[in-house]
């Protein structure tokens, strides 16, 4: 998971927009690949992880 800064708007409506991003790496035979599904034992990690990263977010958003 990531959490993310881009700035949106122009001029003095510009600031700063943190976003979150999730996804999960397997390999394939000798391939790496990179995914956004996620199986029912891994929804529970996902849900919490998502959680951490509104928590953060918030704080963030707070100190502005």
């Amino acid at each position: 998971m990531a959490v993310w800064s881009r700035t949106v708007g122009e001029g003095k409506e510009e600031r700063e927009m943190l976003s979150a991003t999730i996804s999960k790496q397997y390999k394939s035979g000798d391939e790496w690949k990179e995914t956004g599904f996620f199986n029912h034992s891994e929804v529970a990690v996902v849900a919490s992880l998502l959680q951490e990263a509104f928590a953060y977010i918030t704080e963030e958003m707070a100190r502005e």
